[in-house]
């Protein structure tokens, strides 16, 4: 008979791919996690390991077949489990975020919905676009995801959310704050703050200049728009950011928002939610909060 702890032990650790990360995920020290992987390996009859010095695994193609099979065998366990619970009884959920949809939006509606359900343990994570859409399809404790990916991978069940158009952020008292609209030929020789490589943001923004024949002076980069806006507040350069329409990103900051006559691909925040996830009443019911508040 196989021991679900066990299997739920060994996972976390084939996900993790360090004896310490999974220590830090599950609180299993590694002679116990190794326990474990040797009793399951017992029980199958194949290795799972390859041998390897210092912290990190390394799996033997048994152990990559296993990893998929054993994913979908404990979420179904998990939803066996909960078959006869009332609803949000006892329940994780676990949410992956962005920075931007995190900071600006999800953590007031996750509140929100923790008041209306405080059985339920709900569990905040917060990535880049890159770093949640692995997680979503490595982790199958986690059915939900809130960002704005650069491309929607098979495997995952997709909704749109809302786009955000572009607008120039100036200083407030930049020379350039007093015209009603800018061109990206405009912000030329400005110092130029952009988003780090590898975000959706950064991606659209550079075709655009690119499109505009123009070659922004990049002064400074950041991860996050709170800390872009911070930036431009201090003097340190101008950015061409995406807005909400609510104003809520630079409200209370020393910034002015011009609006760009060039057009950039609006970002187009979404959902991504797994396929086992689909039809769980309790995670549709927090998508559905999210997203019946206006942005």
């Amino acid at each position: 008979m196989i021991d679900l702890e066990k299997l739920s032990a060994v996972v976390a650790l084939l996900e993790s791919g360090t004896w310490t990360g999974a220590e830090a995920r599950i609180s299993r020290p590694p002679p116990r996690l190794r326990a474990d992987v040797q009793a399951i390996e017992t029980w199958l009859g194949a290795s799972l390991l390859l041998p390897a010095d210092g912290d990190r695994i390394l799996l033997t193609p048994e152990g990559r077949r296993l990893l998929p099979r054993a994913q979908a065998l404990l979420a179904d366990a998990g939803r066996l489990r909960d078959l006869f619970r009332a609803p949000g009884a006892g329940r994780e959920l676990r949410v992956y975020s962005s920075h931007y949809l995190a900071t600006y939006f999800l953590i007031d509606r996750l509140q929100a919905f923790r008041r209306r359900h405080p059985d339920v343990a709900l569990k905040l994570s917060v990535r880049t676009e890159i770093q949640i859409l692995s997680a979503l399809h490595q982790d199958t404790a986690c059915g939900v995801g809130f960002c704005a990916p650069l491309e929607s991978p098979a495997g995952l069940r997709y909704r749109q959310w809302f786009s955000m158009p572009w607008s120039v952020v100036l200083p407030i008292d930049h020379p350039l704050a007093t015209r009603s609209q800018l061109s990206l030929a405009a912000l030329a020789e400005e110092p130029m703050i952009l988003f780090e490589p590898g975000s959706a943001g950064r991606q659209h923004l550079m075709q655009a200049f690119h499109r505009a024949g123009v070659t922004p002076q990049v002064a400074l980069q950041a991860t996050t728009t709170a800390l872009i806006v911070q930036m431009i507040e201090a003097g340190l350069g101008v950015a061409v950011l995406p807005l909400l329409p609510s104003g809520r990103v630079t409200a209370d900051r020393r910034v002015l928002t011009v609006s760009l006559l060039d057009p950039v691909d609006p970002i187009d925040s979404g959902i991504f939610v797994r396929p086992e996830w689909a039809d769980d009443p309790l995670l549709n019911e927090l998508i559905d909060w999210v997203v019946a508040e206006d942005v």
